[in-house]
């Protein structure tokens, strides 16, 4: 790689477009491993429709479980544009974001299956979401986060 420092690269990709997705993932990777926080997530939403790995995301998802309080804001210094929400704040909806895509991708599979359990034991929609939860999980043979998201699925989709 060029031998500038991680501000420089991060202000040089701030003001131009970013078109190579490995050199984009590998300064979103640097950042997270260095706890650059605000520049991480200023940089995530300007490139909001870039495809990133999941070696970025597990990178990201290091930083973000440091825990609430306990995430540094990052000492490079980001221009002010607009008002925003926290760095910390942001990375926690990020991280939420792709947790919750993940789980509804997972769960595409069975929801045949799962509307097919719920309309032939209509008692299942007066259970709490945990007990939902358990019931789908133990019928399909599936993990828990999979579960987990197919009720949110049958939810959203008033089946339940």
């Amino acid at each position: 790689m060029n031998n500038l420092t991680l501000c420089d690269r991060v202000h040089n990709a701030l003001k131009i477009n970013i078109s190579d997705k490995a050199e984009l993932n590998t300064l979103l990777q640097d950042l997270a491993r260095e706890k650059e926080t605000e520049a991480l997530v200023r940089i995530w939403d300007t490139k909001k429709n870039t495809e990133i790995d999941k070696e970025t995301m597990l990178a990201i998802t290091e930083l973000h479980n440091m825990g609430k309080g306990k995430i540094p804001h990052g000492t490079i210094d980001i221009p002010y544009d607009r008002p925003r929400l926290a760095p910390s704040r942001r990375l926690h909806k990020i991280c939420k974001g792709y947790l919750l895509h993940t789980r509804s991708e997972a769960a595409k599979q069975y929801i045949i299956a799962a509307i097919l359990y719920v309309d032939s034991h209509p008692e299942y929609a007066e259970l709490k979401k945990g007990e939902q939860i358990k019931v789908i999980r133990n019928y399909l043979k599936i993990p828990n986060d999979t579960a987990r998201g197919l009720v949110t699925k049958l939810k959203h989709k008033r089946v339940i």
